[in-house]
């Protein structure tokens, strides 16, 4: 069976169609207005792939923070690639995620010089930049469950992180009721709850860190 099969098989993927579109939220901290968060999709090609590419960005006080990209392969949303640019007063940093068949090659750069790690991939092995992405196209109506392994852009490590999706629900968001399927993710000792649109394109419509109350939640869809 190929990994293509058992990564299909493993998640229960159902890959779906993404129109291009910048979805907007607010970013809170405890409730408190923090600033505004990005995440845009556009339609790209990869390595001669239809893919699609997705860019994150936080806006605090009007200053742009690090932004990520990747792609995802727009027949079965395998990850193909991420890209994490840290900027900051002292040092820019760019982080690289190459997915081969069998492993995820790191680059770090930074003005100290460069830095490569090389992690084993299987099935169930993602970066934390394109991970939210991918867990939108579980096959929620089977209520999937599991472990999977995560790879810190940042911090250049790898860790376990287990995975269960519930019951749809309704949630208000800026007045209007949405139907959601809830993904609650346990990584070490933080709890994160993110809730996914219900009917496609299965946007992502909170993500909220359980202990610190940190997160974000959809403001409005800017399409293109």
């Amino acid at each position: 069976m190929s990994l293509l099969s058992l990564f299909l098989i493993a998640f229960s993927l159902k890959p779906y169609a993404l129109t291009p579109e910048t979805r907007v939220y607010d970013l809170l901290l405890k409730g408190s207005l923090q600033g505004t968060y990005y995440i845009d999709v556009d339609t790209a090609t990869y390595e001669g792939e239809r893919a699609y590419r997705i860019t994150y960005w936080a806006v605090r006080k009007g200053t742009e923070g690090e932004k990520s990209h990747f792609f995802i392969s727009a027949k079965d949303f395998r990850p193909l690639y991420s890209r994490k640019v840290i900027t900051g007063v002292e040092s820019n940093s760019v982080i690289e995620a190459l997915y081969e068949e069998d492993s995820i090659r790191l680059k770090l750069k930074s003005p100290s010089g460069e830095k490569k790690l090389l992690f084993p991939r299987d099935d169930s092995t993602f970066d934390n930049s394109s991970l939210y992405m991918i867990l939108s196209a579980l096959d929620f109506r089977k209520k999937p469950s599991g472990t999977i392994r995560v790879v810190l852009l940042v911090q250049g490590s790898a860790l376990t992180a287990d995975y269960s999706a519930g019951e749809v629900r309704e949630v208000e968001v800026n007045e209007s009721k949405i139907r959601v399927y809830p993904v609650t993710l346990k990584l070490l000792d933080k709890e994160i709850e993110v809730l996914y649109e219900a009917a496609p394109p299965h946007r992502l419509v909170r993500y909220l860190e359980m202990d610190s109350g940190s997160g974000f939640i959809l403001r409005e869809v800017e399409k293109k």
